[in-house]
C-alpha cells in the first residue's frame, strides 16, 4: 500500500512540475510579446513628434493668418493597435489625434462660418500616415 501511494505521489509532483514549466513558458513568451509591442507604440510616439510639432505651428499660422491671433491649440492623442477579429494584432500602430481650437471669435461664428473655416483646416495635412484626426472648437472664458 505505501509503495503505491509513493508512487502516485512521484507522478504527481512530475506533472505538476511539468505543467509550471508550461505556464512559465506562455508567460515569459506572453510577457516577451507584451514588451516588443509597448516598445513600438513608443517608438511610434517618438517617430511623430517633429511631425505633429510642425502640425501644430502650421495650423497656429493659418489660425492667425484668418483673423483668430493668439488661438489655443491643443493636441491629444491616442495610441492603439489594429486589432483583428479575433483580438490579435499584426502590431500596426494606429494613432488618434483630437486637436482643440480655442478663440473668442469662434464662438460668434456662424454654422457655415465654422463649416468653411474647419474645411480650410482639414486641409492642412497632418503627415502621419495610419492616422485620424477630429477638431474641436469652443471659447475658453
Amino acid at each position: 500500500m505505501k509503495i503505491r501511494i509513493k508512487k502516485h505521489l512521484g507522478t504527481i509532483v512530475l506533472s505538476l512540475i511539468i505543467i509550471m514549466t508550461i505556464f512559465l513558458c506562455v508567460s515569459i513568451h506572453a510577457s516577451g510579446k507584451n514588451q516588443s509591442l509597448n516598445r513600438k507604440l513608443d517608438q511610434a510616439g517618438h517617430e511623430t513628434r517633429d511631425m505633429e510639432k510642425a502640425y501644430r505651428q502650421d495650423l497656429k499660422v493659418f489660425l492667425c493668418d484668418a483673423g483668430f491671433s493668439n488661438s489655443g491649440i491643443n493636441m491629444t492623442k491616442t495610441v492603439n493597435y489594429f486589432e483583428l477579429p479575433d483580438g490579435s494584432t499584426d502590431g500596426t500602430v494606429i494613432l488618434n489625434y483630437t486637436v482643440s481650437i480655442h478663440h473668442q471669435k469662434i464662438s460668434d461664428l456662424s454654422i457655415d462660418e465654422l463649416s468653411s473655416l474647419l474645411t480650410e483646416i482639414v486641409s492642412i495635412d497632418l503627415p502621419v500616415e495610419g492616422s485620424t484626426i477630429s477638431y474641436k472648437f469652443g471659447c475658453i472664458f
